[in-house]
């Protein structure tokens, strides 16, 4: 029996044991799957926030891209071309501030101005031209604004009303500019380095391809920003006017000219103005010798009709009397007081109140000179020529 037992126990505890040993086998290969899943939760989690990431990362990308495609600035803070900064600033409202605080310091009185894009000095940009009228002065005025990294104000030109714009071909460094004739009748070129010019120098320096660009004209490529309006958005109007924008080119197309035609012409006007100044030399060199002749001749006959005496002489002729004197005028010349006749002509005969003929000289512009009683003899001097000199006489009616 125990023996039996024995036996009967051995099973079951071999059976306990067997039970044990799979339990702990089991309990062993749980732990393995355990360990797996949170792997894979932490990778999953990893995955999504990827996904998410790209996907937001996507939306701001295609965001930033949708805004530039509905903005005309591709770059507000670095704007890159002039066409750029003109939006830009018409967008921010600083553009009209500009134009109001300019006209506004000139004390002009105007709702609105003309604003247009005008390649005024043959560069690679434009310049912002603005066309004000006074509302009360009536009074014109032309304001230019340089594009260059911001819209910055250059000058202001008031003009004439028939006379606004025109156009000038510079005939030392080959370029077009425009021009204006301002209120003193100068002709100002609107360039960066703006100069007025006299009617002489602007003839020298510049060749005129239109005389007139009148307002009505020019201004058809304007359009009119109204300063009272409360938007300052201008991005719509500065669109149509970089489509309005108006080069050298094109006015020269207009016009029917080029550079190489205009050319053609200054050498055309250079050929005339040198044979007009060759002629011109030619009469005044012949002018020039006529005049020596002449003098020459002149001088001769004076030589011929001079007769030199040191004491008392004959003198010249009433032309070239430089003086008469009156030597009695003196204290120290002595005058016998008795009537003296010196000249007798058809009329009358002429005393000295004292005896003094041969003190009163008549002294000639070259040097000479002779007694007036001689002079008056020949004919070198008339009886006014005295009075002239304020030489005192008598004189008696001759009888018949």
């Amino acid at each position: 029996m125990n023996e039996e037992n024995e036996q009967l126990v051995t099973p079951a505890e071999e059976l306990s044991e067997n039970k044990e040993e799979k339990m702990v086998e089991t309990k062993q290969p749980e732990e393995v799957p355990d360990g797996g899943n949170k792997k894979k939760s932490k990778k999953k989690i990893i995955i999504i926030c990827s996904i998410v990431a790209v996907v937001l990362i996507g939306a701001l990308i295609a965001g930033y891209f949708l805004i530039l495609k509905k903005d005309p600035v591709t770059n507000d803070s670095n704007p890159k071309t002039w066409k750029d900064i003109l939006l830009l600033e018409a967008k921010n409202g600083s553009l009209k501030e500009k134009l109001t605080d300019q006209i506004d310091d000139y004390n002009y009185h105007a709702d609105d101005v003309d604003v247009m894009l005008l390649d005024i000095d043959s560069d690679d940009d434009m310049e912002l031209i603005a066309y004000v009228e006074d509302e009360i002065t009536e009074k014109d005025k032309i304001m230019v604004f340089e594009i260059d990294k911001k819209i910055k104000f250059s000058k202001d030109y008031e003009v004439l009303n028939e006379d606004v714009l025109a156009y000038a071909y510079n005939v030392i460094n080959e370029n077009m500019y425009w021009y204006i004739t301002d209120i003193n009748n100068s002709k100002v070129v609107i360039s960066l380095e703006d100069k007025e010019y006299t009617e002489e120098e602007f003839n020298m320096n510049f060749h005129l391809v239109a005389h007139q660009y009148k307002n009505d004209e020019i201004f058809d490529q304007s359009e009119a920003i109204e300063l009272n309006d409360k938007s300052n958005n201008l991005t719509s109007i500065v669109n149509k006017i970089i489509n309005k924008k108006f080069t050298n080119a094109e006015f020269l197309e207009n016009n029917n000219t080029s550079k190489r035609a205009i050319e053609r012409e200054i050498e055309d006007e250079k050929k005339e103005a040198e044979a007009k100044l060759e002629e011109e030399q030619k009469q005044l060199e012949e002018e020039q010798k006529k005049a020596e002749e002449e003098k020459k001749q002149q001088e001769e006959a004076n030589k011929n009709n001079t007769t030199t005496n040191n004491n008392s002489g004959t003198g010249t002729n009433s032309a070239n009397i430089d003086r008469i004197v009156d030597e009695t005028q003196n204290p120290d010349v002595m005058c016998a007081q008795a009537i003296q006749e010196f000249y007798q002509d058809e009329n009358y005969t002429y005393y000295f109140s004292c005896q003094k003929s041969d003190v009163v000289k008549v002294i000639y512009t070259d040097g000479t000179m002779e007694k007036v009683a001689v002079a008056l003899k020949a004919g070198h001097i008339k009886i006014t020529d005295l009075d002239r000199f304020n030489i005192s006489y008598l004189k008696e009616k001759n009888s018949d």
